[in-house]
């Protein structure tokens, strides 16, 4: 297992077919940390042409948080996501969206990430987290979870009887709003126009990235939940029988959400 050199807290892997399983922590409260997060959070949020300041940036996403500083599920889903793209843009994939919604004051719909390698592969990015307090909680858990979001949305599949919403226009809209290639956008394009006839594209053909977060909320270390090699030995023996064309895997444990807060200066009762 190696140690990535990064400012915080990161190694890599292998699973079986040479497939890489990273596992990371984000520790705000260390100045370099948040200096890093600094270089990358314009971009994160609004695009690598946006020119706003950081703290512009952070003024237009507080409005939102503070809207649900007291809904632990939806700070932990959105704080999770953010620390992914920024680690996913340490690892130099080329983020082709934008972390905020385009038509609310909110975090993204469809797929969590879009990202392209340098050799223009395209990879898909779905994450899920949760507390450590939940019951049977566990990265492999939440990683499953990410993984069958996908099935869904790459089959159409319908959630809770409630008509699913088309993830490849929500992709398109973010591509050409983060400044996309033609090719991206034209393949995200015909993507949702298969999907409006319903014609849904197999998830074997289409690289994917499920993520699984734990924060801790209790009493406990984050220790508690970093035996990487174990989690590493359950996720291989998970993916043996599923579909995908490639897939990377990626894991992470947080201390809190806090932190985050106290990045963005939203106010919350500590």
């Amino acid at each position: 297992m190696e140690k990535l050199e990064t400012p915080f807290l990161a190694y890599r892997d292998t699973l079986s077919n040479d497939t890489p399983f990273f596992f990371f922590h984000l520790d705000l409260e260390d100045k370099e940390q948040r200096k890093l997060l600094d270089s990358y959070f314009v971009s994160i949020c609004e695009g690598k042409d946006s020119n706003s300041t950081v703290e512009l940036a952070k003024d237009r996403l507080i409005r939102t948080f503070k809207t649900k500083v007291n809904d632990q599920d939806w700070l932990m889903g959105a704080t999770a996501e953010l620390y992914l793209h920024l680690f996913m843009n340490v690892l130099n994939f080329n983020q082709e969206f934008l972390y905020t919604n385009l038509e609310e004051k909110s975090i993204k719909k469809g797929f969590d990430g879009v990202y392209k390698e340098n050799d223009n592969t395209l990879w898909f990015l779905e994450s899920k987290s949760g507390a450590d307090t939940t019951q049977n909680i566990s990265h492999l858990s939440k990683v499953k979870e990410a993984y069958k979001d996908l099935l869904n949305k790459f089959s159409g599949k319908k959630d809770n009887e409630k008509e699913p919403n088309d993830p490849w226009w929500n992709a398109f809209n973010h591509a050409k709003a983060s400044g996309s290639s033609q090719d991206i956008k034209d393949l995200l394009k015909d993507l949702s126009d298969k999907y409006v006839k319903e014609i849904y594209p197999d998830i074997k053909d289409y690289n994917i990235i499920p993520c699984g977060t734990v924060f801790i909320v209790s009493e406990k270390e984050p220790d508690d939940f970093n035996d990487v090699r174990i989690i590493k030995n359950q996720i291989e023996e998970y993916f043996k029988d599923k579909d995908y064309k490639n897939l990377i895997v990626i894991c992470s444990t947080q201390k809190s959400y806090n932190s985050f807060l106290d990045y963005l200066g939203v106010p919350y009762e500590k």
